[in-house]
């Protein structure tokens, strides 16, 4: 029984993923996402309690497996300026899993924006990271990698040049190598806070 009921909650969210990326978040049904899975409207809201809680758990999926990569990508380095350096080369695969979905995920962000409740729930990924990478920082400080500086100025420079190369790559997705540009991106960033 708990086997056919993860099934059907892993149709609903690859049916979901798959409309919301094709004709946008708001243009998407709870009917068409039902048809698509294959489920009857009683089996969606055992799930998920609305179409919202739906996106949000699309969202912290893509997120964790952001999190499993970061995790990958620190676990072996020696120092943070490495792990850093290490976050910025597997970025592709990032770019790739971002494709279609970005776009879903600035639709509903602006959406969002209009209901403070779900609003909260949405941004919290982006002070996630930015713990996360001012956290980094203070470790680097303290091992003696990184110069003395403000920790939550650098991990908020780093959210943003994250966020900024990924809205770019979607903006222009032939401008430029993206993958040779985020690493030039963190490089010059490293050399400016490296303690030498």
């Amino acid at each position: 029984m708990q086997q056919r009921s993860e099934e059907t909650r892993r149709k609903i969210l690859t049916a979901s993923l798959r409309l919301f990326s094709l004709r946008g978040y708001d243009a998407t049904g709870l009917v068409q996402i039902c048809r698509e899975a294959g489920v009857s409207k009683g089996a969606f809201y055992h799930h998920f309690e609305s179409k919202h809680d739906l996106f949000l758990n699309l969202l912290g999926s893509w997120l964790n497996d952001l999190d499993h990569q970061l995790s990958l990508d620190f676990q072996h380095a020696e120092s943070v300026p490495e792990g850093l350096n290490r976050v910025s080369q597997p970025i592709n695969s990032v770019f790739r899993d971002a494709e279609g979905r970005l776009s879903m995920f600035l639709e509903f962000w602006l959406q969002s924006y209009r209901d403070p409740k779900i609003w909260s729930k949405t941004i919290q990924p982006f002070f996630r990271y930015q713990t996360f990478f001012q956290k980094l920082i203070e470790k680097g400080i303290r091992e003696g990698s990184i110069k003395d500086i403000e920790s939550l100025t650098v991990s908020q420079v780093l959210v943003s040049l994250s966020l900024g190369l990924l809205l770019s790559s979607m903006i222009d997705p032939e401008g430029g190598d993206w993958a040779k540009i985020t690493q030039t991106s963190m490089n010059y960033l490293l050399d400016g806070i490296k303690k030498e």
